[in-house]
């Protein structure tokens, strides 16, 4: 396992010029600490404040998680609504992978099956 070396940290206030802990901040303050980091890590994204909370939910949905368990973890409360509207991935894989014949098994693509022309060699 390796180790966590100075540069691998951020140096983030939580709540900048804040005295008060319970006092709450306006959302430009997190935005702009968000956007931080994707600035550092030379990333860029439109979903700056949600981005983990996103990527957490296509990358459950991607191991096959069951959604209930999904809505579970992150804490989602409504039946239907923002987890499915816009964090779970737009694409039916499911679908897609169900009707190609490979839900339940790995999906694999022949390859040299064909002989290509003398041109294309």
């Amino acid at each position: 396992m390796g180790t966590i070396n100075n540069e691998d940290r951020f140096q983030l206030k939580v709540l900048p010029g804040q005295a008060d802990g319970e006092k709450s901040i306006v959302p430009q303050t997190t935005y702009h600490a968000a956007a931080k980091v994707f600035v550092q890590h030379n990333t860029t994204t439109d979903k700056k404040m949600h981005g983990g909370r996103r990527a957490g939910t296509m990358e459950a949905h991607r191991l096959a998680i069951p959604q209930y368990d999904i809505k579970a973890g992150g804490r989602w409360t409504a039946d239907r609504g923002r987890m499915e509207s816009f964090y779970m991935p737009s694409l039916p894989s499911n679908s897609a992978m169900g009707m190609a014949g490979s839900l339940n098994k790995p999906f694999y693509l022949k390859r040299n099956t064909v002989n290509p022309s003398v041109e294309l060699q």
